[in-house]
Formats: C-alpha cells, sequence, structure tokens
C-alpha cells in the first residue's frame, strides 16, 4: 500500500532525475510503475517506453498492426503514473533489436535508472531474463532495477523488507534502496549475511547498521550458515517478507550468469517479489 511520499534529501543519492521504464505486460505496469514513482526526484521525468520488434524479414510496416497494442499499456501506464503526481512522456519505438532500443533511449535521454518488469519463474535458469533483461543489465550506462514477481502476480508491498548481503558494491547499493523504502513507507529492513566467515560478517553488519544509523534508520542485522540461496529463501518464506532486495554479482562470471548463481536462484525460487540492483559501473 503506498502512502503520501516524504521529502527525500537530494545528497542521499537514492532518487532519479530520469527514469526510463519499458513497458511489455500489462499485469506488471501497476507495480512497475510505483517503484518507478518511488525512485523519482519530484522535479524528475519519467519516460515510459514500448518497443515494438520487428524481424528482420519482416518490413518494419509490419509494426503498424501492434501500435494499437501498445498504446493501450503505455496509457495505462501513464494512468498511473498521474494518479502518483507525475506527468510521464510516452514512447512508442520500431526496432528491430528490442535491447539495443532500450539501451539507445537510456542513453538518449542520460537515463540515471533503468527499472524494468519481468516474470521468468518457469524458464530454465540459463535464459532466466532472456536476451531483453540479460543485455540491458550487462550493458546499461545508469543503475538497473529488475522486478521480478512470481507466477501468481503479487502487489509490490515494502512492509518487511530483506537484503542479502555480500559486502560488495551493488550490494550496499541494495541496501540503500531498502532504506529508502524504509523511509517512505516506515518498512521494517533486515541485512542478511549468509557465510562461515562470522568475523566478515560481523564487520559487513556492523558497516551495515552505521550507514543506516546515519541516515537516522534502523535495521535487523542476520548471521547464518548453510547453503546461501536455501537460507535466504527460507528466511523470507519464515520471517514473512515481501520484498527482496538483492545486488547483482560483481564477480567476472556475471557476463556468463547474468546476475550470478545466487541472484539467479533466489529470483527462481523467492516466495515474494524480487528487485535485483545493479548500480553504475
Amino acid at each position: 500500500m503506498h502512502v503520501e511520499r516524504r521529502t527525500i534529501s537530494a545528497e542521499e543519492g537514492i532518487l532519479h532525475d530520469s527514469v526510463v521504464v519499458p513497458i511489455s505486460r500489462p499485469e506488471t505496469i501497476e507495480s512497475i510503475v510505483n517503484i518507478a514513482c518511488d525512485m523519482l526526484a519530484d522535479d524528475g521525468t519519467l519516460r515510459l517506453l514500448y518497443v515494438i520488434e520487428v524481424p528482420y524479414q519482416l518490413p518494419l510496416e509490419f509494426a503498424e498492426t501492434r501500435k494499437t497494442k501498445a498504446t493501450e499499456l503505455l496509457a495505462m501506464a501513464a494512468d498511473h503514473s498521474r494518479k502518483r503526481g507525475f506527468t510521464p512522456r510516452q514512447e512508442v519505438v520500431v526496432a528491430r533489436d528490442i535491447p539495443q532500443a532500450i539501451l539507445d533511449m537510456a542513453d538518449r535521454y542520460k537515463a540515471d535508472l533503468i527499472l524494468m518488469g519481468s516474470s521468468q519463474r518457469s524458464v530454465p535458469e540459463k535464459v532466466l531474463f532472456g536476451s531483453i533483461v540479460g543485455r540491458v543489465l550487462r550493458e546499461a550506462p545508469c543503475e538497473v532495477i529488475v522486478y521480478s514477481y512470481p507466477k501468481t502476480m503479487q502487489p509490490i508491498k515494502y512492509d518487511r523488507i530483506l537484503v542479502p548481503t555480500s559486502g560488495f558494491k551493488h550490494a550496499w547499493r541494495a541496501l540503500d534502496i531498502a532504506l529508502h523504502f524504509q523511509m517512505l513507507f516506515g518498512s521494517s529492513v533486515a541485512s542478511l549475511y549468509v557465510g562461515d566467515d562470522r568475523a566478515k560478517a560481523d564487520q559487513i553488519q556492523d558497516s551495515a547498521r552505521t550507514h543506516a544509523e546515519q541516515l537516522g534508520s534502523k535495521i535487523e542485522t542476520l548471521y547464518k550458515t548453510g547453503s546461501v540461496v536455501d537460507t535466504i529463501v527460507d528466511i523470507a518464506r519464515s520471517g514473512g517478507y515481501t520484498l527482496i532486495i538483492i545486488g547483482s554479482t560483481e564477480r567476472p562470471s556475471y557476463y556468463k550468469f547474468l546476475l550470478g548463481s545466487t541472484a539467479d536462484e533466489v529470483v527462481t525460487r523467492a516466495p515474494c517479489n524480487v528487485l535485483i540492483v545493479r548500480t553504475k559501473k
């Protein structure tokens, strides 16, 4: 449930001036627009994009058969945006390559955030987000947030947020976003470290607590041993968490596995909505 926005200071570095939201599925529109509005500065620009892909073997005129659907979905998204107090800019783009069109738009309008929705819980892990989201995650010149939702669509909720942490920059950004939502909605936030190195866990969690306190917030810190993915999923389920925010990996395997095996499996198995965060390069 969304409430009135509080005033957030610019130095917190969370609100974005230019947000690009590719629209694709009607069931994601309300949640993804709400997230975009929650991440947008009061004087920021929200751009809603629908890309009509035309295969190379077809003439570009083929796009005319898809424009009615495109404009309808953009109108739905724009309506939700206006309800949140933002007047978005809408654009239908005809392209041979959807991810390239998204990347080009982000570059053209100097976007500092691309927000995408994806439900891929039933596809093989190796093609978890497919080429569209995967390429945008890898190549975007700005921050990317992917909203992944269970097969049974659940509205985005911020009441209880779980942030698995590794201590790397994408994980820290995930925590910052969770704290932003806590400031907006009074969320409960827990930082979870899973591993065998207690000293490292304590160091990371102490830093997380201190960082939250400096922003006037409080978080719960959790340390667990065992299987990383199993533990994250079990804690999310038993703790009644409504949202997991997880950073994408920074390991070299990123380009092979998109998000890294941990984030991949969490998205596949999570009992709640998940936001995957890849901050700026």
